[in-house]
């Protein structure tokens, strides 16, 4: 009687099992992984914490469920649980160490973050070459310098977005003036065939504009067109001078001051993504010269975008996947006064000598 009575309460389990989540593991598991493997990783995200939640020991659930988590808004942190418990098991799939170095990174882990990039370096399979994971482990060496000035931003609003529209959010800067477009007449044959469209701000009686493109090349640049005397647009020109490097640059946005130059790139010493960069004019060049990453907290470890900044530099917008869900934005409205941080930041484990349970 017990035996039965055991079997019937195995089998109702099984069944409402089936019925809270309308298919088997295995179902679940190949549907999970094909978003996964598509890189679909937010859609793949309530999968695996049913497929979890069924499994909570397994290491490959733990590796994907916590790698989805870093392309949702407001859990890059809780990545790292699930991904430390992934990479501590045997047979672990060698990507698990890849993006448990890029939890890291995003949360300014820099030291530790490189350790586990080149441990993934070290068990991946050699013609697997789809992460630029070299180009990752300097960006975590310029974070580790560039920690060293960390400041504070006072943020005034903030609004998420689909990335395709973060810029409409800028139309309340009344006093930077001009409008913020998206031009395809400003297309070259390789940004058509690549699907850029350059946005760009557009200043009131403007004699130039500054806008990214790939121009005929791999990577974007910046580039400039100059108004001739017929009032019609000169031929492109790739911006001289120390802004452009071999890695993307975009979202230009030249100061009403005509002095700085505020961009995003890839390249120079960004801590990861596109850091935000301010490069000053230069009149012995004619052109903008060396720049400098503006740190924190405008730039992180994640993709900042299209720092703009009225005439007066007290105010300032810029977009921000920190804290965004895939293929969405934040966008910042923020004083440009920084503030510094007192607080102390320690990471690594407790031990009390006092009372040590």
């Amino acid at each position: 009687m017990k035996f039965k009575l055991h079997t019937i309460k195995v089998l109702f389990f099984l069944l409402m099992t089936n019925l809270v989540f309308g298919q088997t593991e295995i179902e679940l598991k190949e549907s999970a992984g094909k978003l996964f493997e598509k890189e679909q990783y937010v859609d793949a995200t309530p999968i695996y914490l049913q497929l979890l939640s069924l499994n909570p020991k397994s290491s490959d659930y733990n590796f994907k469920y916590g790698t989805c988590l870093l392309f949702n808004s407001y859990h890059k942190i809780k990545a790292i649980r699930y991904l430390n418990y992934a990479v501590k098991q045997n047979g672990i799939d060698a990507r698990a160490f890849y993006f448990y170095g890029k939890a890291l990174h995003l949360n300014y882990q820099f030291k530790e973050a490189i350790n586990y990039y080149k441990l993934y370096v070290s068990k991946r399979e050699k013609r697997d070459k789809r992460y630029n994971v070299e180009r990752e482990i300097q960006m975590c060496k310029n974070g580790q310098k560039l920690l060293v000035t960390f400041t504070d931003i006072i943020v005034k609003n903030k609004k998420e977005i689909d990335q395709s529209k973060f810029f409409r959010l800028y139309d309340n800067i009344e006093t930077v003036g001009g409008e913020i477009l998206v031009s395809a007449e400003f297309q070259s044959k390789m940004d058509k065939k690549k699907g850029h469209v350059p946005i760009l701000h557009f200043p009131p009686n403007a004699k130039a504009i500054y806008y990214s493109s790939y121009g005929n090349g791999e990577n974007k640049d910046i580039y400039v067109r100059r108004r001739l005397p017929n009032g019609k647009w000169g031929e492109p020109q790739r911006l001289s001078g120390g802004v452009n490097t071999q890695e993307d640059e975009d979202f230009p946005f030249l100061h009403s001051s005509g002095e700085f130059l505020f961009f995003s790139s890839k390249g120079h010493n960004s801590m990861g993504g596109y850091d935000i960069f301010m490069s000053r004019f230069d009149p012995n060049i004619n052109s903008f010269g060396k720049p400098e990453n503006v740190d924190f907290a405008i730039s992180s470890p994640d993709d900042d975008l299209f720092y703009v900044v009225d005439e007066t530099f007290q105010n300032a917008y810029f977009a921000s996947a920190r804290q965004s869900q895939n293929g969405k934005l934040h966008v910042y409205n923020v004083r440009v006064a920084r503030v510094p941080i007192r607080e102390v930041i320690i990471v690594g484990d407790f031990l009390s000598e006092i009372n040590p349970e």
